[in-house]
């Protein structure tokens, strides 16, 4: 009689940890490690995205809107009775903070404004269709890395690949 050994073979052992480290690997790539280039390149997608819409929404609803910037982040805002007002009660166009370490360089018709001066500039969308030029950059003090988004006065939004 033939008598067979109990436990588990090499190769059984070897297919084992094989999976398992495939499992470890797609688990990792799943959580993501996430940079600050990534980080930068989100905010000016989504920030170009907003722009856009704002833009589109001035049109659709003949409304004149503005997108101001502050310190710690941006809102947009709607001209109603002569007078510039905070969109507070909208999902979409509500106030959003940037992370600390991003810093904004607007020049809106070739005037130079940083997020630290206490001057106050804003992009308008006109509901004719135009809007304010201008050059947004967006700088990480993390890395080198920084992301430019332009637009002219017809509204064309223009941002890094």
């Amino acid at each position: 009689m033939c008598r067979r050994s109990k436990g588990f073979t090499l190769l059984e052992l070897l297919i084992v940890l094989v999976i398992l480290g495939i499992t470890i690997s797609f688990t990792v790539l799943s959580f993501g490690l996430k940079t600050p280039q990534d980080d930068l390149k989100e905010q000016g997608l989504r920030l170009a995205a907003l722009m856009q819409l704002a833009s589109e929404e001035s049109i659709l609803l003949s409304q004149e809107l503005a997108l101001q910037f502050e310190s710690d982040g941006y809102h947009f805002l709607n001209l109603k009775d002569d007078q510039w007002l905070e969109i507070k009660n909208d999902q979409v166009f509500r106030r959003r903070v940037l992370p600390e370490s991003i810093s904004v360089e607007l020049s809106v018709e070739g005037s130079d404004v940083s997020n630290d001066e206490a001057v106050v500039e804003r992009i308008y969308f006109y509901s004719s269709g135009e809007a304010s030029p201008f050059v947004l950059t967006l700088r990480s003090q993390d890395t080198e890395f920084s992301y430019q988004l332009s637009g002219d006065s017809q509204a064309t939004i223009k941002h890094d690949k």
